[in-house]
């Protein structure tokens, strides 16, 4: 509800279902994993943090991605906005990474990656009005229902997530499992099912540009918005030893992506290979 409360009105703008995916719904379907990770800073817990935001961006492009392709069978994976941002796109998801290699994502840290983010949607944003698509003197009549709509929605989240975060601590601490491990397979899962869904109703609709867009937006948006709303209220140490194998699989999962970007085509088999790295992850970190 809280996408469609959107949705419908950048649609009337002539927004390209890319763009929708990749800046307005990426932002709202990532709704959870914020208020998850910001309730774990506030309660003093990194494993919170890092677990939320890791865990959905490995779910958002393996396991999400993976069910796309198996639901689509073939999907084409051609846009004008994405077209040769491969690379830029794979800097930006691991920006955070590289300004944290110091054992700290610091406030100024924080300032780099949200002016890193403000530049990425102003590029976009150029890049869409190239396309010529769209209106310039759009009515806001209805407007006030999708505002409603989404303003409730985005409600029944933020409870919904803070709930969710408080009851994943409790079991934790009662199984003596590493909120960081619980965050990746609750937390993770459970905030990747708004994108799933989007998703999911995308494809059978035939817009295959909001699942795709929205969970690559995705990433980016954790990557670069919200740690550095994090870093920027409470500079957070970075623990490596704890995060290596999420990095590992976020870069090859991310390059394998972004393969299949420069081949404009993500089959049926593609997607049962993004699962089954989903799957080893998953084992990996729990094993560990």
């Amino acid at each position: 509800m809280l996408v469609f409360g959107i949705d419908g009105y950048a649609k009337r703008m002539g927004l390209s279902d890319y763009l929708i995916g990749l800046l307005i719904v990426s932002l709202t379907a990532s709704v959870p994993e914020f208020v998850s990770a910001m309730t774990g800073l506030f309660a003093g817990d990194n494993g919170i943090i890092f677990g939320t935001i890791l865990g959905s961006n490995i779910a958002g492009i393996t396991l999400v991605l993976g069910v796309f392709a198996l639901i689509g069978r073939k999907i084409k994976l051609v846009n004008k906005v994405l077209a040769k941002m491969e690379v830029l796109l794979f800097f930006m998801i691991m920006l955070p990474f590289f300004l944290g290699a110091d054992g700290t994502l610091s406030r100024l840290d924080g300032i780099a990656l949200i002016f890193a983010y403000l530049g990425y949607v102003t590029m976009l944003w150029v890049r869409e009005r190239k396309t010529g698509h769209m209106k310039r003197d759009v009515k806001v009549k209805f407007f006030w229902k999708d505002a409603l709509i989404f303003l409730l929605a985005l409600s029944a989240l933020f409870l919904s997530s803070r709930w969710l975060v408080f009851s994943s601590i409790t079991v934790s601490n009662l199984l003596n499992i590493p909120t960081y491990v619980m965050a990746i397979v609750v937390l993770g899962i459970a905030a990747s099912l708004p994108d799933l869904l989007v998703g999911i109703r995308g494809i059978l609709k035939g817009d295959v540009g909001i699942g795709i867009g929205n969970s690559i937006g995705s990433m980016v948006v954790k990557a670069l918005l919200f740690f550095g709303i994090f870093a920027l209220i409470r500079p957070l140490p970075v623990d490596f030893g704890l995060i290596k194998i999420s990095i590992g699989v976020t870069i090859f999962s991310l390059a394998f992506v972004m393969y299949l970007s420069e081949r404009k085509e993500m089959n049926w088999k593609h997607g049962l290979f993004l699962l089954l790295i989903y799957i080893v992850y998953l084992l990996m970190e729990t094993l560990r």
